[in-house]
């Protein structure tokens, strides 16, 4: 699931007023763009498209824009099928415990299709077109041509009976299409499915209002005690200021050597805001907001240390909690993670390892008894989580028969 950061701002959209639109020249795509370049189906042409999405305190204001020689815009009336036009859309589904989704189609006349259901069958198309969304559409002369309108939060809190919310988690999608002139199916976050269709909600990405000041931070889904996402994100500096809960993915790397188990573990770099210059290990790293945490476990391990290893050679040994408070730099450290085990017990040449320089200082092979004899004593060494390390020694008993894990070959 791909992932957009709809930044705060008050610059409004473009106007253009029968100008034709060159992104290179708005001030409003002076911002990450969420790239409309999966094509799911066969075909060959395949424009440049983008989308931006921003918001203020009205709503979100979208930017959708596509390269193309020619368009088709033979549609005029609200509601007509836009789509079979040269269209660009936006699916949004406001909130993820609702499973209703708006459709906002565009094609390069302006004329629009808006709706709102579950999916394709159950919806309805609004009866007319909504006050405060101000579409327009740029003049096309052979090259970009763009939409832009805004989705007034007053709409949503209508057909929903609530407000989108900063730090909240929204699921849209974002599509360049035409079934006339250059028949063609675009979308931002892919779409598995046999034939085109885009009312998908299942295929949507992750869009994320960020909050004033936490531009161009990662943010991480909240999640409950049990570990389930909340629906609700939070930056990363706010996760670890205010003690939220969120979620990470930890890989342990073992191997038999003697007779007797190893785990590889890494020094962490002197430059990290947690646990500077300790032994950690082998891999860890904070879940993204809509990702899942084998994708997460498979990430770190090549960024962390180049290993590209396969879903199939992990597997999961559990889970555990970390709760606590320090002080690093001056600054509170508030930690409160549901952390999911893997182990790799694929063979791994450390030599051959390329690490990542501002993360990961070295690595080194050690012997697992005697690390849990170690632990409780060596905090000036380690900061391997305990919790972390009984999941992965009480896997490695199952695998062993839970006897002499120490001398089984």
């Amino acid at each position: 699931m791909l992932q957009y950061i709809a930044a705060p701002t008050t610059e409004p959209l473009p106007r253009w007023d029968g100008e034709v639109f060159d992104p290179e020249r708005e001030p409003f795509c002076n911002r990450a763009f969420a790239p409309i370049d999966r094509y799911a189906w066969p075909g060959e042409y395949r424009p440049e498209a983008r989308a931006w999405l921003t918001w203020d305190d009205a709503g979100l204001r979208v930017l959708l824009c596509a390269r193309e020689e020619t368009v088709s815009a033979k549609v005029t009336e609200f509601n007509g099928e836009a789509y079979t036009d040269s269209c660009l859309e936006c699916f949004l589904q406001p909130f993820q415990d609702d499973p209703r989704y708006v459709n906002i189609e565009v094609n390069a006349a302006g004329a629009a299709l808006i709706g709102i259901g579950a999916d394709r069958e159950r919806r309805r198309r609004l009866e007319v077109c909504p006050e405060g969304m101000g579409i327009r559409v740029s003049r096309h002369a052979g090259g970009w041509w763009a939409v832009a309108y805004t989705v007034p939060f007053a709409l949503i809190e209508a057909l929903y009976g609530r407000r989108p919310a900063p730090g909240q988690a929204m699921r849209a999608n974002f599509y360049s299409c035409d079934e006339s002139i250059h028949p063609h199916f675009g979308s931002w976050n892919p779409i598995a499915a046999p034939k085109p269709d885009f009312h998908r909600p299942e295929c949507f990405g992750l869009l994320i209002l960020a909050k004033r000041g936490e531009e161009g931070q990662e943010f991480f889904d909240v999640c409950g005690e049990d570990g389930a996402p909340t629906g609700r994100v939070v930056a990363r500096s706010n996760a670890h200021r205010n003690g939220v809960r969120h979620r990470t993915a930890h890989v342990w790397i073992a191997r038999r050597h003697q007779g007797r188990w190893q785990g590889l573990l890494q020094k962490r770099s002197a430059n990290k805001d947690s646990f500077p210059g300790k032994y950690d290990t082998s891999s860890a790293g904070h879940i993204p907001a809509g990702r899942e945490p084998t994708e997460s476990a498979l990430r770190e391990l090549e960024e962390e240390l180049g290993i590209r290893a396969t879903a199939e050679q992990l597997r999961y040994a559990g889970w555990f909690d970390i709760r606590y408070e320090k002080t690093f730099y001056d600054k509170p450290f508030r930690d409160n993670e549901y952390c999911h085990v893997f182990v790799c017990l694929e063979p791994v040449d450390i030599d051959k390892l390329t690490l990542q320089a501002d993360e990961v200082e070295r690595v080194d092979w050690f012997d697992l008894e005697q690390l849990r004899r170690d632990l409780p004593t060596r905090r000036d060494i380690y900061c391997v989580p305990a919790e972390g390390l009984e999941v992965l020694w009480g896997y490695l008993e199952k695998r062993d028969g839970k006897q002499g894990i120490g001398n089984r070959e």
